[in-house]
């Protein structure tokens, strides 16, 4: 049996070795933290992808609610790792050369949407308990995989 989030990392990290192959580099942050999940040291968030035009850092969240909905509850408590990636996120969302979003693969439709650090945290700010994947956007990270390989 797979941990959960296993299955959606195992799929980015192949995209990630797909890159590799075409001499664009992407990792997975192993930043240190306690049992509990708080990060003492290295980035909060889980990939860097370092594509041409911009760099793509996201945190990878699955989703396998029936009704489609991301539950945003673990974000309210603000000593949260969940908190903690959202801050990460909109700091480096205001560099213009990065992307950053949460990537949220909607189990039960196969859906792989972005929302934005900024999204998430109007969200909150509306006291939305929630996001739908009509919300966000499509991840287009594996259609610009496929461009570059010529498919």
């Amino acid at each position: 049996m797979l941990r959960r989030g296993q299955e959606l990392e195992n799929y980015i990290n192949g995209l990630i070795f797909e890159l590799e192959a075409l001499g664009i580099h992407g990792h997975k942050n192993n930043a240190l933290r306690t049992i509990k999940g708080y990060t003492l040291r290295g980035e909060p968030f889980d990939y860097e992808i370092f594509m041409p035009d911009k760099i793509h850092v996201f945190d990878a969240k699955e989703c396998s609610a029936k009704n489609l909905r991301w539950p945003l509850s673990g974000f309210n408590d603000p000593s949260s790792r969940f908190n903690k990636q959202l801050s990460a996120l909109l700091m480096c969302s205001q560099n213009e050369h990065v992307k950053a979003y949460f990537l949220v693969w909607f189990k039960q439709s196969n859906q792989f949407i972005c929302f934005t650090p900024q999204q998430v945290y109007h969200a909150l700010f509306d006291g939305r308990t929630y996001l739908l994947p009509l919300a966000g956007s499509k991840w287009s990270l594996p259609l610009d995989l496929n461009i570059m390989k010529g498919k």
